[in-house]
């Protein structure tokens, strides 16, 4: 593992509207999900699982659309912990021409994913209002390719790099955009038993939103809320593990958890999850607490001063670039709507935080040289 350590803290302005940064919607029902069974289900993989976080979400949807002004928030990473190209991931196979390159470059810190450590975020998915827009967007931006699922071309499709899943996303439905649910990303955590990590989940006081239920032969899902509110997926792979490939730009990173009650929040995932928190210990003011899963650094709970108070708590992913100031410039010539306009964590790299054309929010994230 590799650390880099963040010596000076960066100010910057922010203000967000509480629809804006909403990343914690879907939609739709867990019997719905398992309507066309088949066997092409190759590239459904794990969009469906978004879609079933629907009645508790709508009770939510109509909560504040114009949030709490935040004028100034400093904001400090202690820790980067980049994945080094020969431990943290496995390459395999040969459908993903990128993977095979990088066994040739110990330059390059990407590999193909063969098996996610459970623990380990492992799949991102969208929910947009406009597809064509979404494709646009995310394909001119990332570079990302389109690839239709066969059984419901007009609803699912996933984002690919090479031949290597990144991403998915899935039509937000007209019944929930009525309703005031924004476009938003949906992130997943990956687990041995679904079932186990529902029940312990319920123990340790979150809300089972969807029990576990089989997403056709590709895995095993639950859907939770955590005991201060954010909302994330426990995933069980079988013939499907979710990202297929990492440490390249346009994959995602990391991921930030919003919430007004960093312990509360801590004690929770230390216990499900086993993650590691370590808090800031160079100054205490700066409060933001660093997620580790197996001594890999996988992302931080935000100090509650970064949040809009009026937003509920949600996870927000990072996506890599290599160039932050570049890829900001672009999604806001493609419509994006910049929150928090790049800016520079002392020796660890530039970050960003933005919304895409229809709302969903996302940050991106530049390692520095080094």
């Amino acid at each position: 593992m590799r650390r880099r350590r963040a010596i000076g803290t960066s100010t910057y302005p922010l203000r967000y509207g509480a629809d804006e940064r909403s990343s914690f919607y879907a939609s739709h029902s867990a019997n719905e999900l398992r309507i066309g069974g088949g066997k092409s289900t190759d590239h459904l993989v794990l969009v469906v699982v978004g879609r079933v976080i629907d009645l508790y979400y709508q009770l939510l949807a109509n909560y504040s659309r114009h949030g709490s002004p935040i004028e100034e928030v400093r904001f400090r990473r202690k820790w980067l912990a980049l994945p080094s190209p020969r431990t943290a991931f496995r390459p395999v196979t040969t459908d993903c021409r990128l993977a095979r390159k990088v066994r040739q470059s110990d330059t390059l810190q990407m590999l193909r994913v063969e098996k996610h450590v459970p623990g380990d975020f492992c799949w991102i998915e969208l929910a947009t209002t406009d597809q064509t827009a979404a494709k646009k967007f995310y394909s001119e931006l990332f570079g990302w390719d389109i690839h239709e699922f066969t059984m419901a071309p007009n609803d699912f499709f996933t984002f690919k790099m090479d031949g290597c899943d990144v991403a998915a996303a899935y039509t937000l439905p007209a019944e929930q955009r009525s309703q005031g649910v924004p476009a938003h990303w949906n992130l997943y955590v990956a687990v041995e038993n679904a079932d186990a990590a529902a029940g312990r989940a319920a123990k340790l006081g979150a809300k089972v939103l969807a029990a576990p239920f089989d997403v056709f032969d590709a895995g095993r899902v639950a859907v939770l809320q955590d005991p201060t509110g954010a909302v994330f997926s426990a995933w069980q792979a079988k013939r499907y593990i979710g990202f297929g490939i990492k440490g390249v730009p346009g994959a995602f990173c990391v991921a930030d958890l919003s919430t007004p009650d960093q312990e509360a929040a801590s004690r929770f995932y230390e216990q499900l999850f086993g993650w590691r928190i370590e808090k800031e210990d160079e100054n205490p003011a700066h409060n933001y607490y660093h997620l580790f899963n197996h001594n890999e650094f996988i992302g931080g709970i935000l100090p509650p001063a970064f949040r809009d108070p009026a937003a509920p708590p949600y996870w927000q992913i990072y996506l890599q670039v290599s160039d932050c100031d570049a890829i900001a410039q672009k999604a806001k010539s493609l419509g994006a709507k910049l929150y928090m306009p790049p800016m520079k964590i002392e020796d660890i790299g530039r970050m960003a935080v933005m919304a895409d054309p229809q709302s969903a929010a996302f940050a991106i994230f530049e390692a520095a040289q080094r």
